[in-house]
């Protein structure tokens, strides 16, 4: 699924949104903007395990990720 290809950050473990570029009607370059990691974990992160089109591993490290207590 593209949402799993495009939106998930393997280094975080999270679902992010994406910049959008403006890259005209070059459609070889999907979702070429970059992840907006910085903004911080939205509930863009936990929407593809609710909608359950997360890939298996995927929605496990979302979940971990959702469960690290913050001090």
């Amino acid at each position: 699924m593209k949402i799993n290809q495009y939106f998930f950050d393997d280094e975080t473990g999270f679902y992010y949104d994406r910049k959008i570029l403006n890259t005209g009607q070059d459609s070889t370059k999907p979702c070429a903007g970059e992840l907006l990691t910085k903004r911080g974990r939205g509930p863009e992160g936990w929407s593809p395990l609710w909608a359950n089109i997360a890939d298996k591993d995927k929605a496990a490290r979302v979940k971990d990720m959702m469960l690290v207590v913050v001090n």
